[in-house]
């Protein structure tokens, strides 16, 4: 096992578990940290999987420490990558964003994360169903109170 130039591994916490399937709201931020890296990084990307197949989220390489690609629109106000432990940041997701989430470490495989961003929209839809049935509940009192009287 190669630890780097210093031989001292760092271990880092972050806010997602590998593997683990992540829930956030619309306009929320979350960051995926893969698990403890033991090599040198010499290139690191993120890619989305979904419905509609797969894409490239963000890409960098050590022998070109100022390259950064983020070639999908998408994604390009949203990103940020930590080079130092792999970490994939997303700010405001949007619906848009909600799939797995794929790391390669120096052209491999190394961890997956899954993402559903729940539309904001779908809470107030649900609010004013609520409030439907409410009123159809009280207006069907009110006629049954009426009937009574007359």
């Amino acid at each position: 096992m190669n630890l780097g130039a210093s031989g001292v591994v760092l271990i880092f916490i972050c806010q997602s578990i590998s593997g683990q399937a992540v829930v956030k709201n619309e306009g929320d931020q979350v960051s995926f940290c893969p698990k403890t890296i033991f090599e040198p990084i010499i290139s690191l990307k993120w890619m989305h999987k979904d419905t509609s197949g797969k894409t490239k989220v963000i890409e960098w390489d050590s022998r070109n420490p100022e390259y950064f690609s983020i070639p999908n629109p998408r994604y390009k106000e949203i990103s940020s990558l930590d080079v130092e432990i792999g970490e994939l940041t997303l700010k405001n997701v949007s619906v848009d964003h909600s799939g797995e989430y794929i790391f390669e470490l120096n052209g491999q495989y190394w961890d997956t994360f899954s993402l559903t961003v729940i539309s904001k929209v779908g809470k107030s839809i649900t609010v004013w169903i609520f409030l439907a049935i409410i009123l159809v509940l009280i207006a069907g009192c009110a006629f049954c109170w009426i009937r009574k009287i007359c």
